[in-house]
């Protein structure tokens, strides 16, 4: 190699420095990430459905700032002394600054009809004379009975109504405060859900989490290198470089306002495991460089000059695997992307900037094991090739099978999901809510925008509140909700307690003898049933958390209910509210993941033809890189894994992480071609040469990955699982299927 080939040492210190100081500006400027869990950032984002809903939240405000508490008593509920106790809870509980109302038998009062006029009385007393009489009239009511209290008669059911978007730090305090009145009042047997517990319990889990999965992936990359090199500068050194890709990453989000999610709670693992296959890929080839007999410095610039533009181009398709992601429709998705692959394309700049100046410091390592090692890896992969080239029928046939039982398969993925969806069978949150789902009547809000038509004058016109009666009846039996409030509702509730009627009156002068009632009392209006002169309204509910996938059904055919039954002269519908975009979220995945792909392949497939100038290597290596997706697919098929916000995200990060090892390969053939050689001579070359940083890499990777396993959350956990299953996907096909491509490409050879 000639002395002008090489690099100078002067260039090392300069990229070193360079990169001090960007450390130096993110320390000063450093901010302690925060840990968030927004519901809100799963939202589909401009999308007519929440531009819809922004508006509705104006008028009506938000669906979901309630929390539900359970209170037990095994031997029923109708006691002087427990109702005394709960009376004291819901009356400390009201005293909460963040908390705006409360809702149970004991506070709820409904229109009674007096010698002195209507006046406002309790369902229930606890000081009531006869409790028995009362149980029976209250048990014997659809509103209340699994609404404020469950069939059994052994809980009692205390609605809490907060602040509306109550952040994740009141909502800590407004939870710690709930549990401190509890314990104030001797309860201990209660069940307590709703969006600002979940939002604390979540950032408590991703916290230790984020700990969890950064201290398992240190220390198994230390052990890595530790058993790769055996020398301490090439164990630590590189570490520290990981290191300070996380520091700079974090410190990024953290400039641009960013907190740590559910899923950016996976970014340092994957930095982690991304960097030291770069690391792995350049140090293999500064020492592969000594043994040839090269001095120090004439092996670092080869290092940089032939492999240090496949490992740019390893990094930058993950950058761009992750990048695509930009696509999704949903936000928090959108972030991970980005941030995840500026933070890959920051770890390739610190590693190749810096490592350099490293290896030309430390002194050179012992080589005579590696020597030993480094035989047997020569003979192992070209022996490999011998048994790729004699079974390539074999092989090219189980290929084909495989693909085509993928494709089978993957028509068989369900896109389903669930608000708590990240969470495993058994978790205490999960169980908290699946409590209320069946006893209940469901946690989950559900809203329905109500508007009147053109031939009506209000939504109390007598012929609306018919149409609306058409369509509750549907909305209970057919959709799944209950517990409605409205504006229906309302006046069969105060008909009720006037004249002993529980229906809608016959005539529209009796309508309006209730709507003095009605927005005259205090409960009625804080449930903001109706607003602009009551041209709109609402039906607000709750219903079980049924999935996506059950959910779109029901309400297609409630569209289809709509169009056919309700008179849209009389009264317009609409559902809205927050469940409801994130069933639309997950209902959207399908196309975003492949508008994903798509440019991903784009892109990636305009890079490799860039690189080897030429269209056709281009769409070879594509090839082995798509087989891994279907077969990820085929897992997901065989396995009943839905499709869903938590798994949307795999294949594009697999596709991004996966096409490494064919660029390493594709570049090294590159090389080689340039001997004027046969193809036969360049795949020896390439199995003898790339073949061990491959194996090791993606071993390295999926361990990597693989410890993502240990997970609470789905998103992390399938993301460990699938990663880690495409990543052995990829290298099979790279070196089983790629060089039979490559040699029918080159028959004559």
């Amino acid at each position: 190699m000639q002395q002008s080939s090489v690099i100078k040492p002067i260039y090392f210190y300069i990229s070193a420095g360079v990169v001090l100081l960007i450390t130096l500006f993110f320390a000063l400027t450093w901010r302690t990430p925060l840990f968030d869990y927004d519901f809100e950032r799963f939202f589909p984002l401009e999308d007519e459905e929440l531009v819809f809903y922004q508006k509705y939240r104006e008028t009506f405000g938000n669906d979901n700032d309630y929390l539900l508490l359970a209170i037990h008593r095994a031997k029923g509920v109708f006691e002087k002394d427990f109702l005394d106790q709960v009376k004291s809870v819901e009356t400390s509980l009201q005293s909460i600054t963040s908390v705006e109302q409360t809702v149970s038998l004991l506070s709820l009062k409904e229109p009674r009809k007096a010698p002195m006029g209507v006046i406002p009385v309790a369902v229930l007393r606890a000081d009531s004379e006869d409790l028995s009489r009362d149980s029976a009239r209250i048990m014997q009511q659809e509103r209340l009975v699994g609404n404020l209290i469950d069939e059994s008669a052994s809980y009692l059911n205390i609605l809490i109504k907060h602040e509306d978007r109550i952040s994740k730090e009141d909502g800590d305090q407004l939870y710690a405060a709930i549990k401190e009145k509890l314990a104030e009042q001797e309860v201990s047997d209660y069940v307590l859900a709703g969006k600002a517990k979940a939002q604390g319990v979540f950032v408590s889990k991703l916290q230790s989490e984020f700990a969890l999965f950064l201290s398992i992936s240190a220390v198994l990359i230390l052990l890595m290198l530790a058993v790769t090199y055996r020398t301490w500068w090439a164990v630590l050194l590189p570490f520290v470089l990981l290191l300070l890709a996380i520091f700079w990453t974090i410190s990024w989000m953290t400039l641009a306002g960013k907190a740590l999610d559910v899923l950016s709670v996976m970014l340092p693992t994957i930095l982690l495991i991304v960097g030291m296959s770069a690391i792995i890929h350049l140090m293999n080839k500064y020492l592969f460089e000594l043994r040839a007999g090269r001095d120090k410095l004439s092996a670092i610039s080869r290092m940089i000059k032939e492999v240090g533009w496949a490992t740019f181009l390893t990094c930058l398709t993950t950058a761009i695997g992750f990048g695509v992601l930009w696509f999704s429709d949903v936000a928090i998705i959108r972030d991970f992307g980005v941030f995840t692959g500026i933070g890959v394309l920051l770890s390739f700049g610190i590693i190749i900037m810096v490592l350099p100046l490293i290896l030309w410091l430390m002194p050179i390592p012992q080589l005579s094991t590696s020597q030993q090692t480094d035989s047997r890896w020569r003979q192992m992969m070209q022996s490999l090739m011998i048994i790729v080239l004699r079974k390539k029928k074999a092989i090219m046939f189980i290929t084909s099978l495989l693909i085509v039982l993928s494709i089978w398969s993957a028509s068989r993925i369900d896109i389903d999901g669930y608000i708590i969806d990240d969470l495993p069978e058994g978790d205490d949150l999960v169980e908290d809510f699946t409590f209320f789902d069946e006893r209940f009547g469901g946690s989950k809000p559900v809203e329905f925008y109500l508007e009147k038509g053109e031939s009506a004058k209000g939504l109390y016109d007598l012929p609306v509140l018919k149409e609306m009666a058409k369509l509750e009846k549907y909305i209970l039996s057919e959709y799944g909700a209950a517990h409605l409030n409205s504006p229906l509702q309302a006046i069969k509730l105060a008909n009720k307690y006037i004249n002993r009627e529980n229906s809608l009156p016959d005539s529209q002068a009796e309508i309006n003898q209730l709507l003095d009632l009605i927005k005259g009392n205090r409960e009625i209006r804080s449930l903001k049933l109706t607003a602009s002169g009551d041209q709109i309204g609402r039906i607000s509910g709750r219903m079980p958390d049924i999935g996506s996938k059950l959910g779109g059904e029901k309400y297609a055919d409630l569209k289809q209910f709509i169009q056919e039954e309700i008179n849209p002269d009389l009264l317009q519908v609409r559902l809205t509210g927050t469940s409801h975009l994130i069933d639309i979220s997950h209902n959207q995945l399908s196309f975003s993941v492949f508008e994903g792909l798509g440019y991903a392949f784009l892109v990636i497939g305009v890079l490799m033809g860039l690189l080897f100038r030429s269209v056709k290597f281009a769409l070879i290596s594509l090839v082995p890189n798509i087989i891994p997706l279907l077969l990820t697919a085929m897992v997901m098929g065989i396995f009943n894994i839905d499709l869903k916000l938590s798994t949307s995200i795999i294949f594009t990060i697999a596709f991004g992480i996966a096409v490494d090892d064919t660029i390493h390969f594709m570049a090294k053939v590159k090389q080689e071609r340039g001997r004027k050689k046969s193809m036969i001579w360049v795949l020896r070359s390439v199995f003898i040469s790339t073949g061990k940083s491959m194996v090791l890499t993606t071993l390295m990777l999926g361990l990597g990955f693989g410890v993502l396993i240990f997970s609470q959350f789905g998103v992390t956990f399938y993301t460990g699982v699938l990663v880690t299953g495409a990543l052995i996907f990829a290298l099979l096909a790279d070196l089983f299927v790629l060089p039979l491509l490559l040699i029918s490409s080159k028959r004559k050879s």
